[in-house]
């Protein structure tokens, strides 16, 4: 993949994210799962919406390197991401995915 394809595809990874977590059913998942979970998605929810902000808000000329540096994890991430996305009622799984791909991507641009 190039880097545009790559940051197209992450950015849709991410925004694929936030609308699942965004579902009655992802909600319905939160009532099975501790306390301490549901504020870390609460948390996850919150670092996606600010990571597709500030991917969004990047020149790819200027991360296109690095991007291209990241390629193998950023697709691997991707593809987990998406696997665990077709089901929600594993929470564990899709925030995990989600911390992943979070910190490849953190690697390329400052999400702080």
């Amino acid at each position: 993949m190039n880097p545009a394809d790559l940051y197209s595809a992450t950015l849709a990874s991410l925004v694929s994210a936030r609308s699942a977590m965004l579902t009655p059913e992802w909600q319905d998942a939160l009532e099975n799962v501790s306390k301490v979970d549901r504020v870390k998605a609460s948390h996850k929810l919150l670092d996606t919406q600010h990571a597709i902000l500030v991917l969004a808000n990047t020149q790819l000329s200027t991360i296109a390197q690095k991007m291209a540096d990241q390629k193998d994890a950023l697709g691997a991430t991707i593809d987990n991401l998406a696997k665990a996305l077709a089901s929600l009622q594993k929470v564990g799984t899709v925030l995990d995915a989600i911390t992943s791909i979070l910190n490849v991507l953190a690697r390329i641009i400052p999400l702080i």
